[in-house]
């Protein structure tokens, strides 16, 4: 499915001898004053107690012969006779430096996920989830102190311009990185439109995938989205908007009723003024997590269950109208 933002391990093991380097998230970004409470029209379901806690530590669990990791940045085990072989990041890069920033292609299932289509011609659109990576040492090419941090979000360019790419080398990093379990952190996105207009009903979604399977030897791990919070004008700021899932797109004309399920919100007021002229969206996406031994429907048993937020910045607009004399 989607491409994981979140930071990763690399797991370097003989036997049951493991080290996991782990990369720490950027959360914290500006914010600002939201409008007030008469500015505030929320147009789905608002909860009035908080989501579970987010972002804790990962649980080291024992299940029959495995030592399991559960938690928001990484889900994992190594089971008793199993082995992995590891490289380091100087050895995977080799005279390749340290990838900063790359686009990768939005695949059509996750394209019709979003409510969202790639148009042909000169003044076409095409999108592309945009990845940069930061806490890596380019010259050492060594992990820095505070972790690895990989954020990515959803971005269009016209159609003629060209992605930013990645080396043979720097995939192979990239891709090892998102084989290794990562619970990637959640990307706020709206439909129908591309992004909110002000006075019009928008439904949020995750744009990352809500499910994730990791398989290591002797059992097989399960984890998906069961609930994603929004919270439009910032963190902390109400009204908090809840929807089942990961979250469902609005067709074009659809609009808010009772029960559907969508993360329905209205803006009063553009982001003109904000930090960054965008307003800081907070999703957060609850994750339940199930264990295995075979794979097998009807033999899952529960695992964990965490939450994990991130933020997303959001241009608000407002309508421009036409005037023709």
């Amino acid at each position: 499915m989607v491409r994981s933002s979140t930071r990763f391990a690399l797991v370097a093991a003989a036997g049951m001898a493991a080290v996991l380097f782990t990369l720490v998230p950027a959360l914290l970004l500006r914010g600002a004053a939201p409008p007030s409470m008469a500015d505030v029209v929320p147009t789905g379901t608002a909860t009035t107690t908080a989501p579970p806690s987010q972002n804790g530590p990962a649980k080291n669990l024992t299940w029959h012969n495995c030592s399991i990791v559960s938690g928001p940045e990484y889900i994992g085990g190594v089971c008793a006779g199993s082995k992995s072989e590891g490289r380091s990041v100087k050895e995977i890069l080799g005279k390749d430096p340290v990838p900063t920033c790359w686009d990768d292609p939005v695949s059509d299932e996750d394209l019709a996920a979003m409510g969202k289509a790639n148009t042909a011609g000169p003044e076409g659109i095409t999108y592309y989830w945009h990845s940069c990576l930061s806490g890596i040492d380019p010259k050492t090419k060594t992990r820095e102190p505070g972790g690895i941090q990989i954020k990515t979000w959803l971005i269009h360019l016209t159609n003629g311009t060209p992605p930013q790419t990645l080396t043979a080398n720097q995939q192979t990093l990239v891709d090892g990185v998102r084989q290794q379990g990562n619970v990637p952190d959640p990307v706020a996105v709206v439909s129908p439109s591309d992004h909110p207009r002000v006075g019009l009903n928008v439904a949020f979604l995750n744009g990352h995938d809500g499910e994730l399977e990791v398989r290591p030897l002797g059992a097989v791990i399960h984890a998906h989205v069961d609930h994603t919070y929004v919270e439009p004008l910032g963190a902390g700021s109400a009204p908090r908007i809840d929807c089942p899932g990961n979250g469902t797109p609005a067709t074009p004309g659809q609009t808010p009723r009772p029960g559907d399920g969508l993360c329905w919100y209205k803006y009063l007021h553009s982001s003109a003024g904000q930090a960054d002229e965008k307003f800081q969206v907070q999703i957060t996406s609850h994750w339940v997590v199930e264990i295995s031994a075979t794979g097998e429907a009807g033999t899952f048993e529960p695992l964990d269950d965490f939450t994990k937020s991130a933020v997303t910045p959001m241009s608000v607009t407002e309508i421009q109208a036409l005037v023709v004399q």
